[in-house]
């Protein structure tokens, strides 16, 4: 074969083959990238043995199912910056578990009810043994589209004309306390807790 017939070839497959390679090495890269993603979502620890080593606080039923409130971890999504009562908190040293979505840390919570917020606490949901988020809010459905009247709970947002509000849950009181309050109101035709799980957004 001639020089000329040669470098012919070659000029022509180099670039085919050197699309292949990037291709490949595209794949590569993509694989190991799932690949971490995967191991940052299983974590060495799983759900179980980190609750282990945390205090469980109250816990409610919704749903059939039953949550537990954990007062001493705190969910954070993105870049938002972490507070307790003693203001920012380390996010390195207190990180106590990662997902793709959110990670949680440990937070110094005070022992008095006052100051307890439930806004990005954890929960943890029995049936299908995996963390929950809450939002804060209690959701509330009133009766024939009624206005909410109780001026002793904080609403976050309204939609009277779909009946429903968004309530904060107090600090002083419990889920399951809020819940039995707003419940007995007799426009009120149903109230659950806003429970962050397969990253649904809030509403």
């Amino acid at each position: 074969m001639k020089l000329k017939t040669i470098l012919t070839t070659i000029s022509f497959f180099l670039p085919l083959t050197a699309q292949i390679c990037g291709y490949a090495s595209d794949k590569i890269l993509e694989n190991k990238s799932i690949e971490k993603d995967m191991n940052n979502e299983k974590n060495l620890d799983n759900e179980k043995e980190v609750l282990k080593k945390f205090n469980k606080g109250e816990s409610f039923v919704q749903g059939g199912i039953k949550y537990t409130v954990y007062p001493d971890l705190v969910a954070n999504y993105g870049k938002n910056k972490i507070k307790d009562t003693n203001g920012s908190i380390d996010e390195k040293s207190n990180l106590v578990f990662a997902t793709k979505n959110f990670t949680i840390h440990k937070i110094k919570q005070t022992n008095s009810a006052e100051n307890y917020s439930y806004t990005n606490s954890i929960v943890y949901n029995d049936s299908n043994e995996n963390f929950g988020i809450l939002s804060g809010v209690i959701i509330v459905k009133t009766k024939n589209k009624s206005e909410f009247l109780d001026k002793s709970f904080e609403v976050v947002k309204r939609y009277p004309n779909i009946g429903y509000y968004l309530i904060k849950i107090p600090k002083k009181l419990t889920i399951s306390k809020t819940l039995s309050i707003l419940q007995k109101l007799n426009y009120v035709s149903e109230a659950s807790v806003e429970v962050i799980e397969n990253f649904k957004e809030t509403l």
